[in-house]
Formats: structure tokens, C-alpha cells, sequence
């Protein structure tokens, strides 16, 4: 596995240095694609990020909980990071017994319900587009608008991005079908600092949703108890969660693009990204995840999050440790962190050892 962390390692570096310093490289590229997509109906639908989100959950998590139950490993098998009997997800024959796909329809409809419902009501604002087609694809007629006198939504004339803007439905447009998308492709540097950066303000944004719900009683039992009820980890974990606390997830999500102006081929590029780290945080294997290619110590990971379940003393960002970091060492000594994550990581490996996990 060392060498192909060092490999993924120097492609990387290789990739995100051409980006950043030789954009002409792949504008080529990025503007043919980006001229596919605006031809593509879908893509143009204001619901494609809520299909393609669950389209790629659905692909991860499949992957990651075949690899968990395979009743036939191919060596080398990932280790299993966490292992516990209980009345939720039982352990049988050395493999886990997990929901069917095919048994979880409601829980489908559940996730992408609320979702579809706002992508129908609600106006997409992206920056690069014109307030005219903005307002357009919402069934306003942008030179009536002009002239509207108090009674018309005020935030439809608003150029800020965050702010919510209803539909304008009427027989001839009932429902937020399409985005208004922008004309002009990214360029390969802005892509990248834009995925980076949404990456980590989302990690940073979701620790404090995530603290707050560890630590005031009321928000723990009614928005994320749901997510730690279960036995051994595994990859449907990640979508085992309240319909708040999803949405919270969600929209945690959406803001952190929203708020630098992300352009839509970076909110394209950001889904896999945000979807992949959730589901290898849950996984409950040792693979080869965005924390091994990362500087030692940077990154979360599926053993980190393993023990969060367990315990829930630490690892409350979801991808990253500095916030984790920074909120240990506000909260106590040097020292005494220090010492509270080898005990936690000692108490983890007793749990371990009792279930047989480290006896692979």
C-alpha cells in the first residue's frame, strides 16, 4: 500500500500543479466538456445535483459494503477498523448483515423527497449568470420586474446568492424545472481552488454543526442519536441519520459553495468528492481513503470516524483533524490531549481485541 500512497501521492501533486500553474493545459478539455453539458437536458434540470448525489451515493455505498460482506475476500482484504455485536446489524458468518438495496425504497423516497422539493420551488443562483436568465428560469419576466412596485418578492431582484428566491408558479410554469446555467466554462486553476477551498470550509462549518450536536443534550437526541444507533460500522451507516440532520448536512454543503461563488463545474466536481469521504469515514475498513495520500496527521479517516462511533470523544470534522485539532487544544493542555488520545486509542484497541477484529 506504501507505494501506491507515494504514487497517488506524486500523480496528485502532478495534476493540482498543472491546474494552478499551466491552466492553458487543460482549457481544451474543460471547455469541450463544458459545452456537452450545457447540451445535455439533464444536466440543464434543476434537479440533476440531487440525482447525481444520490446516483454516486448509491454506487460508493454499494462498492464498500461488497467489499465488507464478500463471502470470498481477494487478498489483500482491508482490515476491519471496528466490529461489535448488538440489536442493530449483526454480525453472521464473519460477515455483516446489512439492508438489501432493493428493501430500502423508503428510505430512498425518504432522502430525496425534501430535497426535490426544494429544487422545485426554489430559484438556482449561480455567479457568472445573468439576473435575467436567473429570473427567467424562475417564471418572472425580468422587464416587468424592473418596474415591480412592494408586492413583489424582494429577494428576486437580489444579486445575493444566498439569499432564497420562490419560484413564480403559474399554469404556464408550474414548477422550477431548469437552472439557469453560466455560458462561460471554469478554467482549470479556478477549479481547484474552488474544490479545495469549499472542501475545507465545509469541514470546517460541519465540525461545529457536528459539535453542537454532541454536546447540547436536546440536539443529540432528537437530530443525531439516530446516526450512532447501531452496532460494528459500515458503509450504510452514512446515510443512517434523522431527516434534520440530513438536510443540515445538505445545506451545510450547498452554503459552503454558495458562499465563494462556486462555479457550477465545481459544484459538479465537488459531489464525488463530498459523497467518497463520507461513505470511506464509514466504511469500517482500513482502505486506501483521502486520509493515507494526505500529509500524516491532516485527514480524518475510516479508523478516526470508527472511533468517534465508538467513543464520540473526538473526530468530529468529517474530513479533516485541524479543527479537531485546534478545539483540543483550546479545551485543554497540550499534554493532557495528548494523553487522552492514547488512552482513547488503547480503549479502542481493548474493544477490538475483545470483538477479534486485530486477530486478522
Amino acid at each position: 500500500m506504501e507505494r501506491q500512497i507515494l504514487t497517488l501521492r506524486i500523480v496528485g501533486a502532478l495534476f493540482i500543479g498543472s491546474c494552478l500553474l499551466a491552466p492553458t493545459l487543460w482549457q481544451p478539455a474543460l471547455d469541450a466538456s463544458w459545452a456537452w453539458l450545457l447540451r445535455r437536458s439533464l444536466f440543464n434540470a434543476s434537479y440533476f445535483e440531487t440525482l447525481w448525489t444520490v446516483s454516486l451515493y448509491i454506487l460508493f455505498e454499494s462498492y464498500y459494503v461488497s467489499l465488507a460482506t464478500t463471502s470470498k475476500p481477494r487478498p489483500p482484504m482491508p482490515k476491519r477498523v471496528d466490529q461489535r455485536a448488538g440489536r442493530a446489524h449483526l454480525w453472521k458468518n464473519g460477515t455483516v448483515r446489512v439492508r438489501k438495496l432493493r428493501g430500502r425504497l423508503s428510505e430512498l423516497v425518504v432522502y430525496v423527497a425534501p430535497l426535490l422539493l426544494l429544487d422545485l420551488i426554489l430559484i438556482k443562483k449561480f455567479k457568472g449568470v445573468a439576473w435575467q436568465d436567473i429570473v427567467s428560469s424562475g417564471g418572472y419576466e425580468p422587464h416587468s420586474l424592473l418596474n415591480a412596485t412592494y408586492s413583489s418578492p424582494a429577494n428576486i431582484k437580489s444579486t445575493n446568492f444566498l439569499a432564497p428566491s420562490i419560484h413564480n408558479f403559474s399554469f404556464s410554469s408550474p414548477l422550477q424545472l431548469t437552472r439557469a446555467l453560466p455560458p462561460r466554462p471554469i478554467t482549470s486553476r479556478r477549479l481547484v481552488v474552488e474544490l479545495l477551498s469549499s472542501l475545507v470550509l465545509y469541514d470546517a462549518l460541519f465540525f461545529v454543526v457536528h459539535l453542537s450536536l454532541h454536546k447540547i443534550p436536546f440536539l443529540y437526541s432528537k437530530l443525531h442519536a439516530t446516526h450512532h444507533d447501531h452496532a460494528e460500522i459500515h458503509a450504510q451507516i452514512t446515510n443512517r441519520l434523522d431527516l434534520g440532520e440530513r438536510l443540515l448536512l445538505v445545506l451545510t454543503a450547498n452554503f459552503s459553495l454558495q458562499i465563494i461563488g462556486a462555479h457550477v463545474m465545481t459544484r459538479t466536481a465537488f459531489v464525488p468528492a463530498f459523497v467518497l469521504f463520507l461513505v470511506q469515514n464509514h466504511c469500517g475498513l482500513d482502505v486506501l481513503s483521502y486520509d493515507k495520500i494526505l500529509p500524516k496527521g491532516w485527514g480524518a479517516g475510516p479508523s478516526v470516524h470508527a472511533q468517534h462511533h465508538r467513543l464520540g470523544t473526538t473526530g468530529y470534522a468529517p474530513y479533516l483533524r485541524w479543527c479537531d485539532d485546534l478545539y483540543e487544544r483550546l479545551t485543554s493542555s497540550r499534554s493532557n490531549v495528548e494523553a487522552q488520545r492514547r488512552k482513547d486509542s488503547e480503549k479502542m484497541a481493548r474493544l477490538l481485541d475483545k470483538t477479534g477484529v486485530n486477530s486478522d
